[in-house]
């Protein structure tokens, strides 16, 4: 019978290893492409093979390596199909006989760079077919642990390179992915509504965005060769050391300070700033210049308006006390008036009692 591939496969008798990674691989496969086939378990691949033989079942399923050296035995054709290919590797006990894996290394990569090496003679004298002379066992031992070895040595170093080939992918796909946030965020950093100014332990700019080049009339370039002092106006030194040594021991600050532009205009600004890592530092500045220019206006008419009220206070207080003054003297006057005008009413009734005692006179 001809079988090319697994669909010539549906309806065939296989036979194959009772609970063996083969019989699951098998199963999902053939599941996966819909196909079915009839299921001959059995205990051994020796038994699988003699079922074959028999005509017991169509297709045996084997391991490479017992199905190679048995076949021609048996009789059997090897058919193209592969499946579920697994990588073997040489381990030993975690932290011991780094010499040993070290050797095996260098051997295996001698070995692999020169095709007149006793590695690619191994493989070329397994390919041929095997040969029915009969050996000692002895040699024939050593001669398939060789083969052994130097198949899972080739298969090996496939894998590895696949796997090297997949991880430096992956890290070419994870490197092109960072190198893109980086760009949206610097995007993001140069188009912010605010300045950015990145500074170092020393308070020396390392980085500026567009928005704190505009705000400070310098160049990114001019910046980057500038200190925090460099920009703050002299009365406010020691406060900007203060703000700089919250953000150094606290992790963050926030304030008010003067500064000085390019051109030496003196104007103000509202500074954030964060503490990255040990030697990286933010600070977001916003102009608030306009705000604090308002904020002193509106403080100098409140100054002056307490001037003007304490000034009227005081000419009122002056008024009052001459009023009271006045009140004062008018109320002693009408006191005395008023005396006087009993007295008078007082002399007149007098006078009459007089008078009427004396009528002759």
């Amino acid at each position: 019978m001809k079988i090319n591939s697994f669909a010539d496969l549906n309806g065939k008798r296989v036979t194959v290893l009772k609970g063996s990674v083969q019989q699951n691989q098998f199963d999902q496969l053939m599941n996966g492409f819909g196909y079915s086939y009839i299921p001959v378990p059995v205990n051994t691949f020796e038994i699988a093979l003699v079922l074959v033989k028999d005509k017991v079942a169509d297709v045996a399923i084997t391991n490479y390596f017992f199905g190679e050296k048995h076949y021609q035995a048996m009789k059997l054709i090897k058919l193209p199909l592969i499946f579920n290919p697994a990588s073997l590797h040489y381990a030993v006990k975690k932290g011991t006989n780094a010499t040993l894996l070290s050797t095996i290394d260098r051997y295996l990569k001698n070995w692999t760079n020169s095709t007149q090496s006793i590695y690619y003679q191994i493989l070329k004298d397994y390919q041929q077919p095997i040969n029915t002379k009969q050996e000692s066992p002895q040699k024939d031992g050593w001669r398939n642990l060789i083969l052994i070895v130097a198949f899972f040595a080739l298969v090996s170093i496939i894998l590895l390179r696949l796997c090297i080939k997949s991880q430096n992918k992956t890290i070419e796909n994870s490197e092109e992915k960072l190198i893109n946030e980086k760009k949206k965020l610097q995007k993001y950093i140069e188009k912010a509504p605010f300045g950015i100014l990145v500074t170092n332990a020393k308070g020396e700019y390392i980085d500026a965005n567009t928005m704190a080049c505009t705000i400070t009339g310098y160049t990114k370039k001019e910046l980057t060769g500038m200190t925090i002092q460099n920009i703050l106006a002299l009365e406010a030194e020691t406060s900007g050391t203060q703000h700089f040594s919250s953000v150094l021991q606290e992790g963050k600050a926030r304030g008010d300070l003067p500064f000085i532009t390019k051109t030496g205009e003196k104007r103000w600004w509202t500074v954030d700033a964060v503490k990255i890592n040990q030697d990286t530092f933010i600070g977001f500045v916003i102009d608030i210049t306009e705000r604090k220019n308002a904020e002193d206006k509106l403080a100098a008419l409140h100054n002056d308006m307490e001037k003007q009220i304490s000034k009227k206070t005081k000419e009122l207080q002056k008024r009052i006390q001459e009023l009271e003054h006045f009140y004062t003297v008018t109320i002693e006057r009408e006191l005395r008036m008023e005396e006087l005008r009993k007295e008078i009413e007082l002399l007149k009734t007098k006078t009459n009692e007089k008078e009427n005692q004396n009528p002759a006179s």
